[in-house]
This record gives structure tokens, sequence and C-alpha cells, in this order.
């Protein structure tokens, strides 16, 4: 699939458009045959986006070395040659080969004009004409970790860029193991421009089980766990998957499906908020339960193959992974039978299936069977499962130790040397060392709210504790509860937030947690030497604020009111993330709190996943598919991923509309006679779209005529006797005889064609994201 040029708008967010297409399997490796063709050895290179600079061999012998980089690993290719007739010709070879769109040729611009491609959007650059490439461009578009080979005096010599300092990971739901939702990355700002953007397009229901339960990152890879299945109604069966993409242009490198997942019929941003916990990357493998009673497996992040699976892991609710130890959190209670839960014991506007003042008929998609799930929701099970923690070796899968503990969902954390939880029966914190187990200390009872007991906990819900620089801190959301019987908060005081020291369990201080949270766990998060809270989870306008509190003291050091006049919403769905120099809000779509000067920048058109949210990672905030529709003109949908306005990311002015007109060589051969009025020349018959044609059509259809062309098409236009439709992922115009459905003409374009046609007056007018 053609990369995006960065000289238009539209061609800049072409790499959205990369991971739209499912990847072939592996094939035969690459193989040396002359000077011109690179040595790529099994494995030495990554999958995902791969680019061909020039050279002097035939358009049929190119096109052959481009096939088989596809054929290699299922890599998309893209090959750039300043030659107009090699490009047509290599063109016409790889749709003889039926590989055009997994590969693609364009035409190469001038040296000044710099490569059309987004930065760092490039895994493997092959520069057969390094004097046609300027000085620079092969770092700027190379991802990191990424390599070029460059041939000069007939050898291939290989660069290899290496992962720049200034950006991080996110091995975590919460960013690390010390559940720190903050990324170690300096890169993150207000976004400039779209990355990437790609499926799944939309989450299935606003009502229900949203279709992203957990994101995260390492080493430039993204994995995920999707619902892809069909959102035309959420009573059709779900299609859960684990999938893997390249971090920087979102390729498809490789999926696993997941037979059975939570309920996606579970009620309305209703968690289970243990869910992200159960996908972690580190370096070269992936830890995740394969399904929702699978124990947990590794399995390599190159290729998604099994590495080993962990005994005693079946029920697996929870996974924390630090300095080669595995925790897995154990469920051995069995999992909540919904249709065995009584919803008459949760009576309406307490901890019931509907809400206060509401019927069960308030909901299109009541019935019994969801009642019951809605009173699943607030089951004691949550809170007290009988749980188990089970520490491995995570490279050979020998077990280390094992401890037995109400472990609320959420609270396990380790900094590496200890790891640490808060007990549901005692409401102790409790550590334990990282490599065997024992106990290191336990603090006195903390405030948690006092109903957990009697009722449980809101499957939505958990308390909050991270690890930073040697101190520990606990949010209990004690008055919780009385947020969800009515918003009768305000009166009630505030939650507290209380730090320890990591290494004795020394009580260091006791401060007020503002009410952050909506149907989700509340806000915490530690950076710059502060604990930073909001209140932003009151709506009606309520402006709130954020506030950064000493590590070490507690005292409150900064103070962060909206400095914009804006509407604000109650708190999206899901918490708020940070990087080393701003929070991200989650407040009514992703608001950039400075650190450091308290400025408030907004952006409503980028919304997270219920539940999960986004993720800041890589220099990028990746935001996955959603299902809301606020500001929905200018909502983006779909997994994206945005870019700073970073040096290394400025693009070009834009083109101006004459220069971005390509005239094909029929421009100026207008017919004397428009179209007849029973043609169809454009989408929806006419510019009204008014989708009507006085043709009449007969009751009696019988097939005519069929034609095969392959690729995904657009609806087709008809006019003059010919009919004519674009295969959007191969980029290609095709002209059919009306009468007979035979192939007239075909047209292939330097990048997607994603709509149909226009005819006018005998010629095609049409849009290509080149």
């Amino acid at each position: 699939m053609i990369p995006a040029s960065v000289r238009s708008f539209a061609a800049r967010i072409l790499l959205s458009l990369l991971a739209a297409c499912a990847l072939g399997g592996p094939g035969r490796a690459v193989t040396a045959s002359g000077q011109e063709e690179p040595p790529i050895a099994e494995g030495a290179t990554r999958a995902g986006l791969t680019v061909w600079v020039g050279g002097d061999a035939a358009p049929p012998q190119w096109a052959r070395q481009l096939t088989n980089l596809h054929n290699h690993d299922g890599r998309l290719v893209l090959g750039l040659h300043a030659d107009d007739e090699t490009v047509a010709r290599a063109r016409e070879e790889l749709a003889r080969r039926g590989a055009y769109g997994q590969v693609s040729v364009d035409r190469l611009p001038a040296k000044a004009a710099g490569l059309p491609l987004i930065a760092e959007s490039v895994n493997l650059l092959v520069v057969a004409a390094p004097a046609e490439v300027a000085a620079g461009e092969i770092d700027r578009v190379l991802t990191p970790l990424g390599k070029a080979m460059v041939r000069e005096d007939g050898a291939w010599r290989t660069i290899t860029k290496p992962w720049p300092e200034d950006i991080g990971q996110w091995t975590h739901y919460l960013g690390d193991a010390a559940n720190n939702p903050v990324a170690r990355d300096r890169r993150i700002a207000p976004p400039r421009h779209l990355q990437f953007q790609t499926g799944p397009r939309w989450s299935r229901h606003h009502d229900h089980m949203s279709s992203a339960s957990a994101l995260v990152s390492a080493e430039g890879r993204v994995f995920g766990i999707f619902d892809e299945g069909r959102y035309e109604s959420p009573q059709l069966p779900p299609d859960w998957n684990l999938v893997a993409r390249d971090a920087f242009n979102g390729a498809l490198l490789w999926k696993r499906p997941i037979e059975q997942w939570q309920c996606h019929l579970w009620p309305l941003k209703s968690g289970p908020a243990s869910l992200p916990r159960r996908l972690v990357a580190d370096g070269d493998a992936v830890y995740v339960t394969q399904g929702i009673q699978s124990p947990v497996t590794a399995l390599d992040a190159a290729t998604g193959r099994t590495l080993r699976e962990y005994e005693g892991t079946t029920g697996t609710e929870e996974i924390v992974y630090s300095n080669g130890v595995l925790l897995a959190l154990v469920n051995r209670t069995s999992q909540i039978d919904f249709d065995e839960v009584d919803p008459a014991k949760f009576p309406p506007g307490e901890d019931g299936a509907v809400s206060e003042g509401a019927s069960p008929d308030d909901r299109v998609t009541w019935s019994p069977p969801m009642d019951r799930r809605w009173a699943a929701v607030r089951s004691p099970q949550w809170a007290h499962s009988e749980r188990v923690i089970l520490a491995f070796d995570a490279a050979s899968g020998e077990k280390l130790w094992s401890k037995e503990a109400g472990v609320f969902p959420l609270t396990l954390a380790t900094d590496g040397r200890r790891a640490y939880y808060c007990d549901s029966k005692t409401r102790q914190l409790t550590a334990l060392g990282l490599k065997d187990g024992r106990q290191r200390w336990a603090s006195g009872p903390l405030p948690v709210w006092e109903g957990v007991h009697r009722q449980g906990l809101h499957a939505w819900f958990a308390p909050t504790l991270l690890v930073d620089d040697g101190v520990v801190v606990f949010a209990g959301g004690e008055k919780m509860h009385l947020a969800y019987r009515g918003w009768g908060r305000e009166d009630q005081g505030e939650d507290t937030m209380t730090a320890f020291s990591a290494e004795t369990g020394e009580k260091l201080w006791t401060a007020d947690h503002p009410y952050s949270g909506y149907n989700s766990p509340q806000d915490l998060m530690a950076a710059q030497g502060k604990v930073w809270v909001g209140c932003t989870a009151k709506g009606g306008g309520n402006p709130g604020f954020f506030a950064g509190h000493d590590l070490r003291t507690g005292a409150q050091r900064d103070h962060y009111p909206p400095t914009l006049d804006t509407f604000w919403f109650h708190h999206r769905c899901y918490r708020a993330k940070a990087s080393e120099n701003y929070i991200l809000s989650s407040r009514t779509g992703i608001e950039f709190v400075d650190l450091k000067t308290g400025e408030w920048t907004i952006h409503h058109w980028v919304r997270g996943a219920c539940l999960y949210g986004i993720m800041p990672a890589n220099g990028l905030v990746y935001a996955p598919p959603h299902p809301c529709a606020c500001y929905s003109e200018a909502l983006l949908k779909g997994l994206v991923a945005l870019a700073p306005p970073t040096a290394s990311r400025e693009l070009p002015e834009l083109l101006s509309a004459e220069a971005r007109l390509e005239r094909g060589p029929a421009y100026d051969a207008i017919a004397e006679a428009d179209a007849d009025e029973a043609d169809w020349p454009t989408y929806r018959a006419d510019m009204g779209r008014s989708g009507a044609a006085p043709s009449a059509v007969p009751l009696d259809l019988r097939p005519q005529w069929s034609t095969t062309l392959g690729g995904q098409l657009t609806p087709p236009v008809a006019a003059g006797g010919r009919v004519f439709v674009a295969a959007t992922d191969r980029h290609t115009i095709h002209a059919l005889d009306a009468h007979s459905g035979e192939p007239l003409w075909r047209f292939t374009a330097g990048g997607r064609v994603d709509s149909p046609p226009t005819y006018d007056r005998g010629r095609l007018l049409f849009g290509c994201a080149d």
C-alpha cells in the first residue's frame, strides 16, 4: 500500500490506510542475485513497510524483487523510481502477478523534494540509487530500530536507526509494572497530524462491552485485544482477536483469534476494570491470556508464535512483568455465572440492574438475561474472590513462589524489587520480595469504601496503587458509592490518598483525593517528583482542576484549573494518562495540561475507548476505536496514532490547488454531449446524491454478465455505454463495456482511490491519495 506524501493533507494521512490491508503469510526468502538485490537474511529486518528507491534493473526484474520482498514475510512494499516508463511498466507487471496493492510503485520526486513519506514510517529502506536521496532523508523516514540498505560501489551497506532517548514505551495497561500511568516520553505533545489510522473503525455499541480491551507497546510494536465483529447489531456474535501492528506505520504484523472473551453484551461502561491487565509486552515477548479462562502464554512479539505456557495460571485476571519475573494474579473462585445472579438482590437505584427512576424498558437492549448481567456488575466476587499470586521466571517458565491473598483488583504492582498490593480482607498494603515472595512489611488499615464487604465493588471500579521513586501511593475511593447513587458527592467531603515508604512501609503522608473517574477507577499519576490528581468527574460545566502534591511530603505544590473557556462534560469513562511533560486528561476529549505552566490545550475530536482510554508511547498518542458521537463532524474513528509537531516531523507547506491537479492525456478532450439522463455518472447518481434515476427497471431481473476484477471495489458509475469502478486497495480504475462486462481498459494511480470516479463529458475525474 502506498504510504503518505507529505505534500497535501489527503496524502499526508495516507499512512492511515496502510494497516487496512491484511498481510499475506510467510513466503520464500529473498536471495542475492547480482548487485541490484540486497542480501536480506531471514529475520534480519522487521516486517511492516519496506520502501525500495531507484535502481537500474529492468521493470520486470524490479517488480519480481519487490514481490519477493512482500512474499518474504507479508510486508507492505513500495517502490519509488524517477523514470515514468519504469513506473508504468512495473505497475503492469505487478498487476499481472496479482500483487498490486500489497506491493505498489510510485514516482520518486526530485531530490530536493525529499522522499514522499511520513517521518519514522519505514521499517526497511532499500536505496539502490543513493544519488537520488537527499542527505538526512534516510534517518528521517526510518522507524526507530529500522534498517536502511544502501548500495555503494556495487556493495550493500546496512544502517540501523537506534531507539531515541526521548520516546518511551507502554508495556502494561497503566504504563509499566509500577501502575504509574506516565509515559517516560519527552516527545509527546499536542498533536499536529496523523501518523496512521486503521481499524477496527468503530466500537460495536455504546451501551455494551467496549470493543477494545487492551493496548500495550514495546520495541516499536503495538499489541491490542479487539472485538472485530460486525457492528450492525450488538446481538451479533463477537470476533475477538489479539492483533500486533507496527507502532509507527500501523502495518498488520500478525493476528491470533481469541475463542472466548468477556461477554460482549456486558452492560454500559461497566468493565470489568481488570480486563486491560491481561496483556503485557516486554522486548521480544508478549504475555497474554488467550481466552477469558485461558492460562498465561508467552508469545514471540515478531511472529505471534507460542513460546511457553505458565503452569497453574488458568483463571488469571492480571499479569505484571518486571526484572525477569512474571506475576499472575489467579482467581481461584469460579467465574460469575450470570444466569444464576438474582436481580432482586440489587434493587434499582441502589446497586441495581437499571438506574434510579428508570425501568428496564428504558434500554432498547434490555432482556431478562441482560438484567442478570446488570446485577452482576456489583458482585462481591470482584473484590472478595479467593486469589493467589503466582511468580515465575519469565524466560524459563519455572515457578518461583505463590501467595494466597485477597488482592483488590488493579492494586498489584512492583518496582522490580518488591511486589505490592492492597488486601481486600484486611484493607492493608502488603509488600513482598519479588524474587522470593516473603513478606517485607504490611501497613495499618486503609480507608476503603465501607460497603465493600457487604455489597462488593462495581466491576468498573477498583482502588488505585502506584509506586514511584521509592514511594507507594494508595487511593481507595472510600466515598465512590455516593457518586453512583445520585451524584451526592459535594457535601460528603473528599476521598483520601496515602503515601508509604516502599522500603519500610512507614506512612509518609495523607492528603485529599478529589473526585475523578466516571464509571472508571480514579486518576492518580506521579511525574516530576509530584503526585497528580484531578477534580474532573463533575458534569454540568464544572471546570475542575488538576493538582500536584509533593511525592515525599504530600504538600500541594501546583493547582491548575483550565486556562480556556469551554463547556466541560463529565469525565470520559476511562482514566487519564500522562507523559513527562503533560497530563493527558480525559475530560471531554484529550486535554493536554502542561505540567510546568498549567496551560490547557483541548482536543475534543480525540477520544479513547471506554474503560481503556488512550495510550501515550513512542512519541505518539494512540486512541483505540470508540462508540462516541459527540463532535461527530470532526471526531476521529478507528485506531489512530497522533504525532506532535517536533522538528523531525515538520511538514512542508501544502501544495496549491493548481499544483495538486494532475491532468491526464484526455483532460482537454471534452466531448460535445454530456451524459444521458438515464446514466449514473457519479456516486448516488447526481450532485444531489439523490440515488434515483428515471430509467425503467423490470421486476423480473436476470444476470446479464459477470466480470471478476479482484480487490475491494467501490460502487460503480455508468455513462456513455461504459461502467467505471475503482479497486481501492489496488489503486486502479476499471472501465467495462456496459452491455457485455468486457474489460476495456484500466488505469493504476499513485495511491489509494477510495471513492467512485465521476464522469463528465467523456472524461473521468477522481481523487487519489498519492
